[in-house]
């Protein structure tokens, strides 16, 4: 399973689509949700929704499961 650890957001904080999924090295590796949100003022800003710890043994999965994402979710 892997771990969720949320970044500087709350369930409900507006968002607005996916648009990128990253896996990033390090100790332990992630697997980070970006999406973009409108501001007041109509600028588009990147926000990091939320990013996956994957516990160590897990990376293929991982790895596997960025793809997919990017293939069925982001590109859509």
């Amino acid at each position: 399973m892997l771990g969720r650890r949320i970044a500087g957001c709350t369930a409900f904080a507006p968002t607005g689509p996916l648009t990128e999924v990253t896996l990033v090295a390090g100790r332990p590796m992630r697997v980070v949700f970006t999406t973009t949100v409108s501001s007041g003022d109509g600028v588009m800003q990147e926000h990091q929704l939320a990013d996956l710890l994957v516990p160590s043994g897990r990376e293929e999965e991982a790895r596997a499961l960025v793809q997919r994402l990017n293939a069925e979710v982001v590109a859509h």
